[in-house]
């Protein structure tokens, strides 16, 4: 019975609410509620909306929000557009309108888009940050970043995305020092870590790397190239155990890849075990159609066999 009534009552708050509204307001109060439980009516409703409301921007925006949600960019983009031209001024909206074209490869017309918003947000910094990027422009995306990185941040990713520009860079001492503040402000995390052994074996300070790649191994840190990268690094400082097994597990992870195969090639090599590079070279061959690692490696072994 308590139930009863206070089902009786919502329903009572529901009836009255809809009754306030004018039939514009009701069309998107419906489409909301149907949203959470189903998309595809809620985009029919609000596709009949358009006809009867054609003035009403906030169904443009709700159809193009539910588009981009289900990746359907270019649908959003089109509701985006007309909610625009309705009210050029909505710097928020141009933003998502950015987004679905930065979604589809689009760099510069995004670009274009997020330039014409007025109110600058880190959100709005960052994805033309990455836009420049894709554009391979990489200082400018560097610039930008660096103008929200030192501001309070919710999330490393920032930090992250800076570090990688400046290992693009081959500026691993800057990356090195963007992502100690990383683990400053978020902990150790497993892709904090990966990025700071990765500086460190492009510094070649072997040790350091090695070491890094074990604390991210224990924090569960699941990246295909960490294997191969944390086998190497094992290999130059003689962690010939530890070399093996993350070499042949980036194999079985990857194992389209030339470079794993050829790296297990020479590091049996270099073991003097042939038969064991014997055979991941014939497993290589079953994979993989042509790889210049993989040419070098073989070449290496035919060598090896014949002195």
């Amino acid at each position: 019975s308590e139930f009863k009534h206070y089902f009786g009552n919502v329903r009572k708050i529901i009836i009255r609410e809809l009754g306030n509204m004018n039939k514009a307001e009701k069309l998107i109060w419906q489409a909301k509620m149907l949203i959470k439980s189903n998309w595809i009516n809620a985009r029919i409703l609000l596709e009949d909306g358009k006809e009867n409301f054609p003035e009403k921007q906030e169904i443009y925006i709700m159809l193009g929000d539910i588009y981009a949600q289900q990746d359907l960019h270019k649908e959003a983009i089109k509701n985006y557009q007309t909610a625009l031209e309705l009210n050029p001024k909505d710097d928020y909206l141009r933003f998502k309108y950015g987004n679905c074209l930065l979604v589809l490869g689009e760099y510069r017309l995004a670009l274009d888009q997020y330039n014409q918003c007025v109110r600058k947000f880190p959100e709005l910094t960052y994805n033309k940050a990455f836009a420049y990027y894709k554009m391979n422009k990489i200082n400018i995306s560097i610039q930008l970043m660096e103008t929200i990185v030192e501001d309070p941040l919710a999330t490393e990713m920032p930090l992250i995305f800076i570090t990688e520009l400046y290992l693009m860079k081959q500026e691993y001492e800057k990356a090195v020092s963007y992502i100690e503040k990383a683990e400053r402000r978020f902990g150790f995390q497993g892709n904090i870590l990966y990025l700071k052994g990765l500086a460190f074996m492009n510094m070649k300070n072997y040790l350091k790397a090695f070491v890094t790649f074990q604390k991210t191994e224990k924090l569960a840190y699941s990246n295909n190239n960490f294997y191969l990268n944390y086998g190497i690094v094992a290999h130059k400082i003689g962690k010939d155990i530890v070399a093996e097994k993350t070499l042949l597990k980036f194999i079985e992870l990857s194992p389209k890849s030339g470079q794993g195969y050829a790296e297990l090639i020479n590091f049996y090599l270099d073991l003097s075990e042939v038969e064991k590079a014997d055979k991941i070279a014939k497993k290589a061959k079953e994979n993989i159609d042509f790889s210049l690692d993989l040419s070098l490696a073989y070449n290496k072994l035919i060598q090896y066999k014949k002195n």
